[in-house]
């Protein structure tokens, strides 16, 4: 009897790990609306550039349009960082990659982000932002911005 439930574990198990092997994940669609204007700041800013580092906070600004999972917009930092954004989101995890435009702040960098959405207030984003610039030298740093404006809803 201990041998037939023992052989009716294993071959329960056997066919519990081993996947299709290749299937590739599907995008999870989006969970929340990126879309609006983001405002917020970056707690230290390492200047690199600079022949004394310093530390300062950085104010940050980035306006979102979404459409399906494609993001796209503008990123703004009081570094004089701007740019234009172009990306992703699935579920409530933003993926982004910034042009910096300005010809004194040049470079590309990337931007990951997670939007809390409560049930009431406005929604919240921790955006990590890492690249290289011409005003800001290797950035790796994390903003906090709120969700300060929103589109009106559209009816039908």
């Amino acid at each position: 009897m201990k041998w037939l439930i023992v052989a009716g574990l294993l071959l329960s198990l056997a066919g519990c790990g081993g996947g299709d092997g290749g299937a590739t994940q599907e995008a999870v669609p989006p969970s929340v609306n990126a879309t609006g204007v983001w405002n917020g700041f970056i707690p230290s800013v390492n200047q690199a550039n600079s022949p004394v580092p310093e530390t300062s906070s950085s104010s940050v600004s980035i306006t979102l349009n979404q459409s399906g999972a494609s993001l796209s917009g503008n990123y703004f930092a009081s570094t004089g960082a701007f740019g234009d954004i172009a990306g992703t989101i699935s579920g409530n995890n933003i993926d982004v990659n910034i042009a910096l435009t300005r010809e004194s702040c040049s470079g590309t960098l990337t931007g990951t982000g997670v939007i809390n959405k409560p049930v009431t207030g406005h929604a919240t984003m921790e955006f990590h932002v890492s690249g290289f610039s011409t005003c800001g030298g290797n950035e790796d740093d994390i903003a906090y911005l709120t969700q300060v404006a929103v589109p009106p809803l559209s009816h039908p």
